[in-house]
């Protein structure tokens, strides 16, 4: 997620600024052409002393995105650098973590109620039930 300062170092379709999420995941390929913004753009290069740079509001996203760019300060009257976090389960975090984002990203298989009789944190497996299951 990206707090944006000057706006040079956050991608305008691609980095996470607005409230919408990621831009070019709410307009999909036609967003550059609907809004008159590069692909590659920062949001800096979409904004100048006098404004934001978009067209004229065409549909329902970008009128959404017009409404929420008049309640921020442009980039580029400003001379702070824009700062981003990692966003884990709604949380900023300023710093990375490989466990918080493994949790967050990893498929968990439901519990099983054998666990507990397969497995004894104090003696180890248990191996009876591993020899039935193979018919020894």
């Amino acid at each position: 997620m990206a707090q944006v300062g000057n706006g040079e170092t956050t991608r305008f379709w691609w980095d996470i600024w607005t409230s919408l999420g990621r831009l070019i995941n709410v307009f999909g390929d036609t967003g550059p052409r609907e809004l008159s913004i590069p692909l590659f753009a920062s949001v800096a290069d979409s904004c100048d002393e006098n404004g934001w740079r978009l067209r004229g509001a065409r549909s329902p996203a970008a009128e959404t995105l017009h409404i929420y760019l008049t309640s921020i300060h442009l980039s580029s009257s400003s001379q702070t650098e824009d700062v981003f976090y990692w966003l884990v389960d709604g949380e900023n975090l300023d710093d990375f973590s490989a466990s918080r984002t493994w949790e967050a990203i990893r498929n968990r298989a439901p519990a099983v109620t054998w666990s507990n009789s397969a497995m004894n944190p104090k003696d180890g497996p248990n191996w009876s039930v591993h020899v039935s299951e193979r018919g020894i």
